[in-house]
């Protein structure tokens, strides 16, 4: 059979493709390549958005296709550019990388197959303008590529100029229509919603089928269609309900479906439904608006930064949790709980929300956003845009880490072994060598995590990544002039951490004169007085870090919340609540393995054997930027017992107030999970760690020398302990006042 030709975009590039220092353009912020007015831009996006409906209008049963091509990511569970004789002997389906250390790039080469297929698509768009503009067409057409959403950053809302910066789903997303440049023969698609004046419907506002079909579970499409499940979920009295996602019934995507009193079934979940202020809420601070104004909770941008900040490949690559312990030879191995994965998971919850339990003609129902559900994510075109940004955080952690002898894998990792999936067999030892299927290169052959290292042989990068910026003079690339430069970009944009940390320094501690602290140029006037191995500024850092089985609720997806503080009495959870004592989550972005039904060919193969194998996930909520709020305004606390207020940000005042205001609850499709559901399978824990910042913009801030704080959590369901063993051996913190 012949095969689809993954190349990248390559047109009007030089032909050096290994060239590290290639110029080739740039994946723009979408907000920056949205609102620009620059020609080139206007141009590009009167390409983009034509080819992009027609893309998403492709009839399903074409190979490339948007149908199946969001397909290759779960449902339907069937080969895309193979065929079935190249299956491995492995139970179950699909092309699953998630919890494993081919996470990063295996999503890599598929991210490269959706931008270059809207290529093609934006050449016959193209080829419809006047023959005057086909100069300036070409340009456009050669220097695009596919942009992404950098939900880390705070930026401001042009729809509200005067509303301080903040964190915002995509301005182009909540409008159904997109004012463009049209060729004069342009004729609107009957088959889409009309907009005045160009008639050019907006395809990032959501996924809808393509006529003649009635939905995505049309039977007309044969092994293609989209199934529902019905699933028996016991409730919190232990009584065992049958529940049904109807998957199969959906004509458009949503996010958040939520179902007021009155409001239709079919308006919600069938046509769909995108709530994008509940994207918008999700994300954003909660601001303390008191004497000294601070967040309450974790931030988005502080996380991002963190991640990048990651030595090891394995530990930033993948969400998987090998085994409750270190290896006992290594007592001074940091054990690192946040990653790449379990950052990207929880975006995928924030964009697609918690479930909405309807009854319906005595059918009881669960409806959850299309991008909190595994095997039907990448329906939903915000999908394609936070995986650009993704690969952009991937990027950078590689020009980060560049030279590192720990900036890549092996296979002799323990998180390396593979659980196995339609193309990999289980306890394979993942190698940079192994094929990435389903995805073909030129020559017929499979890509590899080799050969998707570098970006630019693939025909883009990212703002920040441009290597040609920096070359030294015999035209090699500046590897530490180019870090120096990005860490000082991230350090400006992403650095919550350090930011918090000197507001703190310099202003007024509880019961403190103001004019006692110094000024942020004082410091830096300080830093000359500084060896170049010493920090400016060196604090204690909070983090609570979480283990736990996706699979423990059979895969249906659950959150797990941390507050500090009175917790809610409301569901569902939210930064808005009044309480202002959620901090953070962790969403596990899980699904039943058996989506297709209990056939063991069937499903998720990847997730049968990890539900099979009590494979273990991680992820980390930082709690230091939202204690520093609490301290500096004495916020009064509803706590188990004393302290109600926190003294000071010591680890020995920090422990004890932790140990009295320290919560969490887990959500899922059946509202509030029992703490019983969970005791085996999640354990919450509490570390202790150093953080340094620099006055030297262009260095990283340190985390390091975490220990777990275990009298936080001992003895309360689902906290860890010493005997859980998930720090190493001597990496336990004991306050002063016990040693």
């Amino acid at each position: 059979m012949s095969t689809y030709a993954i190349t990248g975009i390559q047109e009007g590039l030089a032909k050096d493709k290994e060239n590290v220092v290639r110029q080739v353009p740039l994946r723009m912020e979408l907000d920056e390549w949205c609102n620009s007015t620059n020609v080139l831009h206007k141009n590009q996006r009167a390409l983009f958005f034509q080819a992009f409906n027609n893309f998403c209008q492709m009839d399903p049963k074409e190979k490339t296709s948007y149908f199946q091509i969001a397909g290759i990511h779960g449902q339907p569970f069937i080969p895309w550019d193979e065929d079935e004789s190249m299956k491995v002997e492995n139970k179950g389906s699909g092309y699953c990388t998630h919890n494993s250390i081919l996470f990063t790039t295996w999503h890599r080469p598929y991210m490269l197959l959706f931008e270059q297929v809207i290529y093609g698509l934006m050449e016959k768009v193209a080829a419809t303008f006047s023959e005057a503009e086909q100069a300036d067409m070409r340009q456009a057409l050669e220097s695009w590529r596919f942009p992404y959403w950098d939900w880390a950053m705070k930026k401001p809302n042009p729809r509200h100029p005067s509303d301080p910066d903040n964190y915002n789903i995509p301005i182009i997303f909540p409008y159904g229509g997109v004012e463009i440049k049209v060729p004069a023969s342009f004729k609107p698609n009957p088959d889409l919603p009309p907009f005045p004046n160009t008639g050019v419907w907006n395809p990032f506002y959501q996924f809808t089928m393509p006529k003649p079909y009635t939905s995505m579970g049309d039977k007309t499409l044969g092994d293609l269609a989209i199934q529902g499940k019905t699933y028996k979920l016991k409730d919190e009295n232990g009584v065992e309900k049958e529940y049904h996602y109807p998957l199969d019934l959906c004509k458009g995507t949503t996010r958040h479906a939520t179902l007021e009193p009155g409001s239709d079934v079919e308006e919600v979940w069938i046509e769909g439904r995108n709530q994008n202020d509940a994207v918008v809420n999700a994300l954003r601070n909660i601001e303390y608006d008191g004497e000294v104004p601070g967040n309450l909770r974790a931030s988005p941008s502080d996380a991002f930064y963190r991640v990048v900040n990651i030595p090891k490949f394995e530990d930033f690559a993948t969400k998987r949790f090998e085994g409750m312990g270190p290896d006992e030879k290594d007592n001074q191995k940091e054990i690192v709980f946040g990653s790449a994965e379990n950052l990207h998971d929880w975006i995928h919850g924030v964009c697609g929300g918690e479930d909405v339990r309807p009854t319906v003609g005595g059918k009881n129902l669960f409806l959850l956003g299309h991008m909190s559900n595994v095997p039907v994510a990448a329906f939903d075109p915000i999908f394609w845009v936070h995986h650009c940004n993704v690969d952009r955080m991937v990027a950078i952690w590689e020009v980060l880490h560049s030279g590192s002898k720990d900036n890549w894998f092996d296979g002799t990792d323990t998180r390396d072994k593979d659980s196995g999936n339609w193309a990999i067999k289980k306890n394979h030892p993942d190698s940079p060598k192994d094929n990435l299927r389903p995805f073909h290169k030129g020559d017929g052959t499979y890509w590899t995590s080799n050969d998707v290292r570098e970006t630019a042989p693939l025909g883009y990068t990212y703002p920040q990544l441009e290597k040609w910026k920096y070359v030294d003079d015999k035209g090699e690339w500046d590897v530490e002039a180019h870090k120096a430069a990005l860490t000082a970009y991230l350090n400006q944009y992403h650095n919550a951490a350090a930011k918090a940390a000197f507001k703190a320094l310099m202003t007024a501690d509880p019961g403190e004169e103001e004019s006692s602290k110094p000024t942020l140029t004082q410091l830096q006037l300080r830093a000359p007085d500084l060896t170049p191995d010493r920090d400016i500024i060196g604090v204690d850092d909070y983090i609570v870090n979480v283990v736990y089985n996706r699979f423990a609720l059979g895969g249906r997806p659950y959150t797990i919340h941390v507050f500090v503080g009175k917790v809610p009495e409301q569901l569902p959870y939210t930064f808005d609540d009044p309480e202002g004592s959620l901090v953070g989550q962790v969403y596990t972005f899980s699904s039943p393995a058996d989506q297709l039904g209990t056939d063991a060919e069937k499903g998720c193969g990847n997730c049968r054997s990890q539900e099979a194998g009590k494979v273990m996930s991680s992820g980390t909520v930082v709690l230091t930027n939202a204690l520093i709020t609490r301290w500096k305004n004495q916020l009064e606390h509803t706590p188990r017992d004393l302290p109600r207020i926190l003294a000071d940000m010591k680890p020995e005042n920090v422990v004890p107030f932790l140990h009295a205001n320290l919560r969490w609850r887990v959500t899922s499709v059946e509202g509030l999970v029992p703490r019983r559901m969970l005791e085996d399978t999640l354990r919450v824990s509490v570390a202790v760690g150093k953080a340094d910042h620099y006055a030297d913009q262009t260095k990283l801030s340190r985390f390091y020398d975490y220990k777990g704080a275990s009298e936080v959590t001992v003895g309360r369901p689902q906290g860890a302990s010493p005997e859980d063993n998930l720090y190493p051996p001597g990496c336990e913190y004991t306050c002063p006042a016990q040693a």
